[in-house]
């Protein structure tokens, strides 16, 4: 009987499994690893400040775009092959990242981990609870978006690591992450059609509370731009302001940028070396 009760469970948690994981990649490691190497990303000479901003927005309007076409396309492809798809997306990215072939190349490419991340958030946790025990889907829903969180932490531990053996090997580094996790949810999610799984249990709401709700979340995500593209900034001028606290955050940073400012110089000097 215990044997038959652990199966079950492993069954059930796989699926949270998965969303965790789909979460971790599409969100915590596709958005937020970003911000961490901006300061490589301009002291490697790879792209301008303004670049890297613009870089950083790219990624952004993807969550948006991705958002607004994660049902459409789980409608049509299913949910499992749609968020397969997506965490393959996010994985493909970081690798392509660590190619700065050009501008276009660098925004396509992070406006691609942005439609990816906004369709894992928006298809992992509808696609999973309806297949959890009702007494149980409240945990089931804080591990799955727990991922977000593992992610943020990952990326704040792993970028800082992965920076000593460059740039490049950086978002190789990420890539191999999330590939990986993308190889261990694989299996883990349900089966059925997102249309077969996502029907609506109650009336809808008054179109005045949905505008609401809309302004809402706008607003929350219009405050929340700035803390997640420019924290790096405020570091490097709390410390010329001499701010208790951000000035130890600020030594941290201007050691990796300085790390990596010295190692494009090595690169740039054995480029300029004598020429047949």
């Amino acid at each position: 009987m215990a044997a038959v009760v652990r199966s079950e469970d492993i069954a059930n948690w796989r699926p949270v499994l998965a969303g965790l994981c789909a979460n971790l990649v599409g969100v915590g490691l596709a958005r937020f690893a970003y911000t961490p190497l901006i300061p490589a990303l301009i002291a490697a000479h790879w792209f301008s400040p303004s670049a890297t901003v613009y870089l950083g927005a790219a990624n952004l309007a993807g969550y948006l775009g991705g958002a607004l076409l994660a049902r459409p396309i789980a409608a049509r492809a299913g949910a499992a092959p749609a968020l397969r798809g997506m965490m393959v997306v996010a994985s493909a990215a970081f690798f392509a990242c660590a190619f700065p072939l050009s501008f276009g190349w660098f925004f396509a490419w992070r406006f691609a981990s942005g439609i990816s991340g906004g369709a894992l958030m928006a298809l992992a946790a509808p696609a999973v609870l309806p297949h959890i025990q009702p007494s149980r889907r409240g945990l089931a829903s804080g591990a799955i978006f727990t991922g977000v969180g593992l992610g943020i932490a990952a990326s704040g531990t792993l970028v800082p690591l992965l920076m000593h053996a460059g740039l490049a090997q950086t978002w190789f580094g990420l890539g191999a992450v999330a590939l990986l996790l993308t190889v261990i949810s694989w299996g883990g999610w349900p089966r059925e059609q997102f249309s077969e799984i996502h029907q609506a249990s109650a009336p809808p709401s008054p179109r005045s509370a949905l505008v609401a709700l809309y302004a809402e979340y706008s607003l929350n995500a219009i405050g929340l731009v700035p803390h997640m593209i420019f924290p790096l900034r405020v570091c490097f001028a709390g410390r010329a302001r001499r701010t208790p606290g951000v000035q130890r955050v600020a030594v941290v940073l201007e050691h990796f940028q300085h790390h990596h400012r010295r190692d494009g110089a090595r690169g740039r000097a054995a480029g300029a070396g004598p020429r047949a």
